[in-house]
C-alpha cells in the first residue's frame, strides 16, 4: 500500500543543496565608525587613473575580443548572486572576501548552487594597520578608523547583488579552495545596467545578455 507521504515524495521533486566551497579568512576585520580612503591619506598618487584604459567606448570589435578573452582565460563565467562580505588582508594588503551562490553557469565546472568564496583586492582594514606598512607619517587617533582601499572599483559590491563573474582557479597567494577574478580584480566583475552588463573596474568593458551564449561556445 502506498502512503500519502510516498506519494508526494514521487510528486514533488528533490532540488540538490550544491556544493559548499566556501573558505574562511584567516585574518577578519569588522568596519569601524569612522573611515577614510586610502588616497586621502597616501602622500603620492597614481598618475594612471585606475579603471580607465583609454579605450572605446560602448561595444566595439576591441572590446568584443577583450570580452572573448575573458571567457577563454576563466575556469568558470557565472551568474551569482553575493550572500556575504568579509573584510580580510594578505600579506599586508586589503582584500574582500566574497561569498557568492552560483545561479547560472555560462562557462566552466561549476554549477548552479554552488556556493564558493572569491577574493577582490581592496577592502577596509585598521587604519594603524595600513598606516604600518603603508605610510611614513603616522596618523592621529589611528585606532579609531578604517581605511578604504578601492581596488580600482567605484562600486563595491553589497550582499545581495547578482553579478556576472569571471572566475579563476589561481591560488596565488589565496587561501586553499579560494577563487580568484580571471583579469584585473574588478574588471572581472560585471553588474547589469539596462539591457548591457558592465565592469565595475573598466568601464568602456559591457555586453548584452544576448551575447553570452555565443561568447561561451
Amino acid at each position: 500500500m502506498t502512503t500519502t507521504s510516498e506519494r508526494a515524495s514521487e510528486i514533488i521533486p528533490v532540488t540538490a543543496p550544491g556544493r559548499d566551497l566556501t573558505v574562511s579568512p584567516g585574518i577578519t576585520y569588522t568596519v569601524r565608525d569612522k573611515t577614510i580612503s586610502s588616497d586621502e591619506l597616501e602622500t603620492h598618487v597614481d598618475p594612471i587613473a585606475k579603471g580607465e584604459d583609454g579605450g572605446p567606448d560602448g561595444v566595439g570589435s576591441p572590446i568584443d575580443q577583450k570580452i572573448q578573452h575573458m571567457f577563454d582565460i576563466s575556469y568558470a563565467v557565472v551568474l551569482a548572486k553575493v550572500d556575504k562580505i568579509v573584510y580580510t588582508s594578505i600579506d599586508r594588503e586589503a582584500v574582500t572576501a566574497h561569498n557568492i551562490t552560483v545561479e547560472k553557469v555560462f562557462s566552466g565546472d561549476l554549477a548552479e548552487r554552488d556556493r564558493l568564496t572569491l577574493f577582490l583586492d581592496g577592502g577596509y582594514m585598521p587604519a594603524e594597520e595600513y598606516i604600518e606598512f603603508h605610510m611614513t607619517e603616522p596618523m592621529e587617533n589611528a585606532e579609531e578608523y578604517s581605511v578604504y582601499v578601492s581596488g580600482g572599483c567605484e562600486e563595491p559590491l553589497e550582499e545581495g547583488g547578482v553579478c556576472v563573474f569571471f572566475i579563476s582557479d589561481s591560488r596565488r597567494r589565496l587561501p586553499e579552495g579560494a577563487f580568484a577574478p580571471a583579469e584585473k580584480n574588478y574588471d572581472s566583475v560585471f553588474i547589469k545596467r539596462n539591457d548591457e552588463y558592465v565592469s565595475l573596474g573598466d568601464r568602456s568593458l559591457r555586453f548584452r545578455e544576448e551575447q553570452l551564449p555565443e561568447l561561451a561556445r
